[in-house]
This record gives C-alpha cells, sequence and structure tokens, in this order.
C-alpha cells in the first residue's frame, strides 16, 4: 500500500501531542514511518490496505476541524522502481538439494511414500527395528514422524505435536521417517540436540514446501520491463529477509500486487 504523507500546520508540541492523542483515542490502525521526504511538517504513515487508508485519512481530516489545524495529506510520487511478489508454480523440492534429509512418509498417498515394511523390517528375520536404524535413531541421523492435516499440513518431530489442536482426529502420531542418508561427516550439527533442531528446521521448509508457500520476486520499472527476478524463497521467513536485501540493494521499491503489499516493509 502507497504511504501518505500529512502536514499539520501550525506543527508545534502541542499539535503533533494532540494528533497522536487522537489518533490513539480513535484506534485506528496504522504504520508510522517516521517524518516524510518533503518539509519539516511531514508524518509519514503506511496504509494496512485500502479501506484503512480511508479510516486514517477521514480521522486525520476530522481532527483538524476540530482542534482548528490545517491538515494536508499527499501522496508520494511513484519512485520508479516497482516489486511484485508471486507464488512459485513449480518449486523444487527441499530434498533435491545435496547434503538434505530424506523424508519417507508412511501414507501411500503422499508423494514420498515408502512403504514402511521395507524400512521398518529387520532383514535379518528378527524382532524390533534393523539395527542400522535403531543407531542411527540413537545418534540422531533419523527421527519418527508425526503428521497433521487440517486443510494445510504440518511435519513434526514423532510427539512434537501431541498437544496440538484437532490432532486426535488429523494427526498420526507415527506418520513417516526422517532420515539422514550421507555421511554424518557432512552434516554441520554434531550433538544429538543439534540433529534434532536441524531436523525440525528441515521439516519447516519441507511443510512450506508441501503447503505452497514458495515465493519469487520481479523487480519493475515504470514501464513493466523486469530489472532482477529470483524465485525458490521457501516460506515466508527466507523471503523477508531476501526483500530486506532488494532494498539495500535497489533503494526503495513500490510494492505492486496483494502479497507484494503484505510482505514489504
Amino acid at each position: 500500500m502507497t504511504p501518505i504523507h500529512v502536514y499539520i500546520e501550525p506543527q508545534n508540541e502541542q499539535t503533533a501531542a494532540a494528533m497522536w492523542l487522537h489518533l490513539a483515542q480513535a484506534s485506528v490502525s496504522y504504520y508510522y514511518i517516521g517524518a516524510a521526504s518533503m518539509g519539516v511538517n511531514g508524518f509519514a504513515f503506511k496504509p494496512l490496505d485500502a479501506d484503512n487508508r480511508t479510516d486514517l485519512v477521514k480521522t486525520l481530516t476530522d481532527w483538524g476541524t476540530q482542534a482548528g489545524v490545517t491538515v494536508r495529506i499527499e501522496t508520494p510520487k511513484a519512485v520508479g522502481k516497482y516489486i511484485r511478489i508471486e507464488y512459485d508454480d513449480d518449486p523444487p523440492c527441499p530434498m533435491d538439494d545435496d547434503g538434505q534429509w530424506t523424508l519417507h512418509s508412511f501414507c501411500s498417498k503422499h508423494k514420498h511414500y515408502k512403504d514402511p515394511d521395507t524400512l521398518l523390517r529387520d532383514p535379518s528375520g528378527g524382532e524390533g527395528l534393523p539395527l542400522a536404524l535403531r543407531n542411527k535413531l540413537k545418534a540422531g541421523t533419523a527421527f519418527f514422524l508425526s503428521y497433521f492435516e487440517h486443510g494445510l499440513c504440518k511435519w513434526g518431530l514423532a510427539g512434537s505435536m501431541d498437544n496440538t489442536p484437532d490432532f486426535r482426529w488429523d494427526g498420526t502420531s507415527m506418520a513417516g521417517l526422517l532420515v539422514w542418508e550421507h555421511p554424518t561427516s557432512d552434516m554441520g550439527a554434531k550433538t544429538y540436540a543439534d540433529r534434532q533442531k536441524d531436523a525440525a528446521g528441515f521439516l519447516r521448509e519441507y511443510t512450506a514446501w508441501c503447503n505452497g508457500e514458495v515465493y519469487g520476486y520481479v523487480i519493475e520499472d515504470e514501464d513493466g520491463d523486469t530489472l532482477d527476478s529470483c524465485f525458490g524463497h521457501v516460506g515466508s521467513d527466507g523471503l523477508e529477509d531476501q526483500i530486506a536485501e532488494l532494498f539495500e540493494q535497489w533503494g526503495q521499491l513500490e510494492p505492486k500486487g496483494h502479497l507484494a503489499e503484505t510482505y514489504v516493509p
């Protein structure tokens, strides 16, 4: 959403304090960006959406009329560069990256299904889990998984979602197996606790990929020509970090589209 610049005349400590008090009493939501770029009497706000912009403008102009203060509201000119955020419609699976965990689902409807009997049966015919798997579970290079699905899905380490609301109806306590199939020397985490954290982090990324939460950005000029683009950002956290870096590289970018207005600060 494009910011608005608010100028009040006269501006002094009393009128500024009165404006902030009125905004607080009106309970109108807003993001205060800072001083407006033009003039010393300006305040820059970023509305949450179009309706919020209307509410904010009305609240400020009504206050100006009541307080006998001139309120001038301007929309700054476009900055000339725009950023669009889009869903990545063909993102690679996180397991495709070298040096990642391998997830085996026990549900035949899932893409990465593997018959649990082939994973959990002792090839020697003995009772219990195969020795190699027992050793991996003890070392933190394999973990049993739980799964929850209610609209969107969520993978987690076994037992980590037992207290999730509705898990008893929409969750499976023993839903899969996560295995590190590379040499342990290739794993940065060396302790069981650190490997557990690493596995949990991978599951967050894998869950985001399963739910289609993979994004890309496109930077355009005023004519709509692409200046830069990159896709494959899994999850919103990594996307927000990338956007911050883009602002350092390109300067001010005007959000274009719903997703950009959601994620661009």
